[in-house]
């Protein structure tokens, strides 16, 4: 299992290797179906997330998740918190996979996915 629970756009599961290094910070825009990200010359920094996450449930369960979290990419900002109060916010999903669905020696269903969030500290734009 994970050691911490995320939760992103109210879906919470558990994640086994995180990496959230700063980058320049970015003023954010969805233009149809694309984010486009514009360089802001300030001294701020966003973070940029990715998350190799496990979700445990029935099949339905993370029938549901899956679709919940695939609806989530939809270039617009969704509330994420770690635990870590630097890293709550306001976050756009940049890129998104799942790996097949399996089973662990317990019989538990569970589906493994990679998750990449850009945080998005401005107000306005993809709002």
């Amino acid at each position: 299992m994970g050691y911490s629970t995320f939760t992103y756009n109210g879906l919470t599961f558990d994640a086994n290797v995180v990496s959230a290094p700063k980058v320049p910070a970015t003023r954010k825009q969805k233009l149809g179906q694309t984010l486009v990200q514009n360089q802001v010359f300030t001294n701020l920094f966003d973070y940029d997330i990715t998350i190799q996450g496990t979700y445990e449930g029935t099949s339905a369960q993370i029938d549901t998740f899956r679709t919940n979290l695939e609806a989530s990419q939809d270039n617009l900002k969704h509330v994420y918190s770690d635990g870590v109060s630097e890293h709550s916010g306001s976050y756009i999903i940049t890129s998104l996979s799942f790996d097949d669905e399996g089973a662990n020696a317990s019989g538990v269903n569970f589906i493994d996915f990679t998750l990449t969030l850009i945080q998005d500290q401005f107000t306005g734009g993809t709002t």
